[in-house]
């Protein structure tokens, strides 16, 4: 049913940001919009690479 890569990871994340607001601690991602592009910047070239293939 939950079969979805997409779905699967939104859940671990959500389940994460919960885990780590509960327990008080910083959340292990970037919290601010350069790090947000960073992870963009290196999918969008991870395609790009593949369509040039």
């Amino acid at each position: 049913m939950f079969e979805s890569i997409e779905f699967q990871a939104s859940l671990v994340g959500l389940v994460t940001g919960v885990l780590y607001s509960w327990l008080r601690l910083p959340i292990p991602a970037p919290n601010v919009l350069g790090g947000i592009l960073a992870i963009w910047g290196t999918y969008l070239g991870l395609i790009i690479v593949q369509a040039l293939k």
